[in-house]
């Protein structure tokens, strides 16, 4: 019998890491930017470090700040309360 071994996904080309980070960077903007708000599950160190990295290229696209957190299971990226437009 096969041991159960914990699931593993298999790491992203940097070309596919490329793509990713533009196409949801892109998404975040408009969901910014139309609710205020983006949530997304991200359950695992590797997911959410890849939002903080995307919520810092939606700042920079913005160039306004925005403020991600996560309580371990999803992330979300916001605009802080005292940020104007």
């Amino acid at each position: 019998m096969i041991p159960d071994l914990p699931f593993r996904p298999t790491p992203l080309t940097d070309e596919e890491e490329a793509r990713f980070r533009s196409a949801m960077t892109g998404e975040v903007i408009r969901h910014l930017t139309t609710s205020g708000t983006f949530s997304i599950s991200a359950d695992t160190p590797e997911s959410r470090a890849r939002f903080q990295d995307i919520a810092r290229l939606v700042s920079d696209a913005l160039h306004r700040p925005v403020t991600s957190y996560s309580n371990g299971r999803r992330i979300t990226i916001t605009f802080p309360p005292d940020a104007t437009a």
